[in-house]
């Protein structure tokens, strides 16, 4: 358990990543989000570390704004999570084509497993 209460397996703001949406935007913002309170990091501390406003990162996550490649990359060292599982975690599953879907299935508990250990290495320090 992180020190909010939630499992490294799952955070309310996980839920329905992977559901249906009219555009073709991923999911960052709620990925971001995702693994930022699995760590239990307030999205305050998030912002001063990367070095962007709170209203910003509040419109990133609830994807009302993109980040750019650069802030992306700053984010994802902020919490010490790799762009590509960010990127994996907020891939719409719905959107992909069927070869798509059987590489994301096939990487999936893969992913996870790599974010259980860098979570659990995470909390531990």
């Amino acid at each position: 358990m992180s020190r909010k209460g939630y499992t490294n397996k799952e955070c309310p703001g996980c839920k329905g990543t992977n559901e249906r949406r009219t555009d073709s935007i991923m999911n960052v913002g709620k990925s971001i989000r995702c693994f930022r309170r699995m760590q239990g990091m307030r999205q305050i501390k998030l912002c001063k570390k990367v070095g962007i406003s709170q209203t910003y990162m509040s419109q990133v996550e609830t994807q009302n704004r993109n980040l750019t490649w650069k802030k992306l990359c700053k984010v994802a060292d902020a919490i010490e999570v790799p762009v590509p599982i960010i990127l994996h975690f907020a891939q719409n599953k719905s959107e992909l084509s069927t070869k798509a879907l059987v590489a994301y299935e096939i990487l999936d508990p893969v992913m996870k497993q790599i974010v259980g250990a860098i979570l659990a290495e995470n909390l531990s320090i």
